[in-house]
């Protein structure tokens, strides 16, 4: 590709990185008050007896924010070697794994779904049960995607809208029954607003209403159920509470237990036009707060949902340019108070969806991944590693003495102290959740 061919990078990124005072405010201030709270430790010994005096060393071990990517490649490469790499490098970032469950891939043949994890292999769908399997070793939650999408429809699917409503019902009911005590959120019903054209699924009525009703009845109170769209229908498009991602969200919520709202973030654009036009909308931390302020007003957890910032060569040195759009991102996403959930769509160039492997076509083109093919991080990776698991992360030794507390203030999620006392030294797990005034109490085990 030519130099003449290449977007501008100071242009794509004037308004993301430009100076601007009450941006970085915003984004310190809230990460501090909405990712960090206090608490109070204390000791007690294996009687029940306050302990006087002791030195708590304390590390988190994990983050109660979820940051997830996809693992559609799990067991997905030629030798064990480089599926343990994939897995590793996974589990060391991310605490969230997005497990496929698309309707042609899960169910190719009619009442033959892939759910046990000896099903026959297809690419990037490995089955729920290994991918749930992989999330309990490592200590990954899993979330489920998608229950009901317009792509991805069996061929073998009725036509007539009461056959295709009861086959429906069937899959919601055969995937709760499996899954429902065991994956936690779905996204029940995926990019309604992008259906186009003709589609059976124009014939059954509402579709998303039927999605959510369908989920209501058959999964546990307890499931987040989450209505999923698409980067132009979540961020741009924007006429007030007109935005048609917002109406459609604010339906929903009055009528069914919608638990969080799923926005996805592609820039998938492939002319220097389109991606020197991201300044304006996509890549503008003013419009971004401007989204994701009015989605706030719902009352509901958001999710970014789908991530996929490129590395490519269409703009100067394109890993760099990803691994700076990346953090900054992050940034801006992680101090939203209304954020729970952060999830990067490919970790590994050269797998993207409906491209060949290890090559540059489709969604590849975009070199969208984290990590080289051969599992080799690239900077955006290190980016991510730095801000998870060292910038927020705590770390702190306190001092207890005459037996009363210490306080401590981190990021939420789950920690280990390592208490050296007067009886010797020992290692206690303890989780610091986002509710105030929260009191630890950390009980040794040796008398």
């Amino acid at each position: 590709m030519s130099a003449a061919a290449k977007a501008d990078r100071k242009i794509v990124t004037e308004n993301l990185f430009r100076p601007d005072a009450e941006i970085e405010n915003r984004i310190q201030r809230d990460t501090e008050r909405h990712r960090k709270g206090f608490a109070h430790l204390r000791v007690q010994d294996a009687n029940g007896q306050i302990v006087e005096n002791a030195k708590v060393e304390i590390k988190q071990r994990s983050h109660e924010f979820k940051f997830g990517c996809n693992m559609f490649l799990l067991d997905q490469f030629d030798d064990d070697a480089h599926n343990l790499a994939y897995e590793e490098a996974f589990a060391k970032v991310f605490n969230q794994a997005i497990i496929p469950f698309y309707w042609s891939d899960l169910e190719p043949e009619q009442g033959k779904p892939r759910f046990a994890k000896d099903s026959e292999p297809i690419y990037r769908r490995p089955p729920p049960d290994r991918c749930l399997e992989v999330c309990q070793e490592r200590g990954i939650a899993p979330k489920g995607h998608p229950l009901l999408w317009q792509e991805f429809w069996p061929e073998w699917l009725p036509k007539d809208p009461a056959s295709l409503r009861r086959v429906i019902e069937k899959r919601y009911q055969e995937i709760s029954a499996r899954y429902g005590n065991s994956i936690p959120t779905f996204d029940v019903c995926n990019e309604a607003l992008a259906l186009g054209g003709t589609h059976p699924l124009r014939d059954i009525g509402n579709h998303v209403d039927y999605a959510f009703a369908l989920a209501e009845k058959y999964f546990p109170a307890s499931t987040t159920l989450v209505y999923n769209e698409t980067t132009d229908n979540s961020f741009t498009y924007f006429r007030g509470e007109h935005t048609p991602m917002y109406m459609l969200c604010e339906h929903l919520a009055e009528r069914y237990p919608l638990g969080a709202v799923g926005l996805q973030f592609h820039l998938f654009d492939r002319t220097p036009e389109k991606v020197e036009n991201y300044r304006n909308e996509l890549l503008n931390p003013v419009n971004i707060f401007r989204f994701l302020d009015l989605y706030a007003k719902l009352g509901l957890p958001l999710k970014l949902s789908e991530i996929t910032i490129p590395g490519y060569t269409l703009v100067d040195d394109g890993e760099q340019f990803q691994a700076d759009v990346v953090e900054k991102l992050y940034r801006i996403w992680f101090s939203h108070p209304a954020m729970d959930e952060i999830d990067f769509w490919n970790l590994v160039d050269g797998t993207a969806a409906y491209s060949p492997r290890n090559t540059f076509e489709g969604e590849n083109f975009f070199q969208g991944g984290l990590v080289n093919y051969d599992i080799s991080p690239k900077a955006g990776y290190k980016v991510l590693d730095r801000l998870i698991n060292e910038e927020w992360n705590t770390r702190e030794t306190l001092e207890i003495s005459a037996g009363k507390s210490a306080q401590f203030h981190g990021y939420y999620g789950n920690y280990e102290a390592t208490i050296h006392y007067a009886g010797g030294v020992e290692t206690v797990a303890f989780s610091h959740p986002k509710i105030l005034n929260h009191e630890i109490t950390l009980k040794l085990k040796e008398v």
